[in-house]
Parts: structure tokens; sequence; C-alpha cells
């Protein structure tokens, strides 16, 4: 439940002493004014800010594109969540990032940029296909692993070369 007008669950303890129940599930700022009978109670108005809940691996996404021409930036970026998919401002030295080439898997470094967001910066050169397996607290993000596309970059005509009978350069 997030921000808005939410009816709350209470139980009387005791003759003037009622308790009211309410799990809020959206991080955010609450203004709470109780009623009862449709009737504002006195000193029932105050405000409440809910912080995001413990942070989960299986919540957390990707948050970037996953096609670039080779020789191209390519960002990775990774925000960390909490049950609830609210975006967890935390941090941990706990993120890592295992990326497929297609022949082995390689350690690459993610880095904390601030309110749980963390990223992977490389200018790629080889064409292909990758897979980005990124982990947290020992878990693999719920969305699962990242598919990479780097497509060819232009062409370099200092990196091309004639090979054949009859070629003189």
């Amino acid at each position: 439940h997030g921000p808005g007008v939410i009816a709350f669950e209470s139980s009387v303890l005791e003759a003037g002493i009622t308790r009211y129940t309410y799990t809020p599930t959206v991080r955010g700022h609450y203004q709470i004014a109780i009623k009862q009978a449709g009737a504002k109670i006195r000193h029932g108005s105050f405000s409440l800010y809910v912080n995001h809940a413990s942070m989960n691996p299986r919540r957390s996404v990707f948050t970037s594109a996953v096609e670039v021409d080779a020789g191209e930036q390519l960002n990775i970026t990774a925000q960390a969540r909490d049950e609830f998919g609210n975006d967890h401002s935390g941090s941990s030295d706990n993120w890592g990032m295992q990326l497929w080439d297609g022949y082995r898997l390689i350690d690459e470094t993610l880095t904390a940029l601030g309110d749980g967001v963390y990223q992977y910066t490389d200018t790629p050169t080889l064409a292909g296909n990758y897979v980005a397996y990124v982990s947290t607290l020992g878990e693999t993000l719920g969305t699962g692993p990242l598919e990479i596309r780097i497509w060819p970059g232009p062409t370099d005509p200092a990196s091309c070369k004639t090979e054949g009978a009859g070629t003189s350069f």
C-alpha cells in the first residue's frame, strides 16, 4: 500500500486506548490523520516517513541498454530494490559481475554510483553476443542474466588488409 486514503485495522486495548495497524509497502512520506466515526481525533494528525525494506537481490533489476556498436561505450547499470520493488539506497560492497564471452567467464568490477545504483563501464572492441551475470549477497539479480549484443563498429581502413594473388600495397 502507498500514499492515499487508507482504512487502518483497529482494536480496542482498553477504555480510551485504541491500536491502529497498517503495514506500508511503498517508500515515501505519509500524512496520517486519524478519524473516528468521520471526525478527526484531537492530536490525531502526524507525518510518517517509510523507508525501504531490506535489499532483495531477486527484486533488483538492470536499468541499461543491451546493444552498442563495437568501439562505443557500454554501461551496464543495476538498481538495488527491496522486497516490495522500492529502490534501495543502501550501499553494499557485495556486488559482483561475471561476463560470459562465449568461451569463458570473466570477473568484472561494478562501481557504486550511490542511491543503490551500480555500474559496469567498458568500450568493447569485439562484436558478438555476451551474457552478464550480476549478483549481490550471493544471489543473481531477479531479472536473471543480461544478454548483451555488440554490433560490428565502423570499418577502420588502417586495420584492413588485402590478401591473395595479384594484390600489392
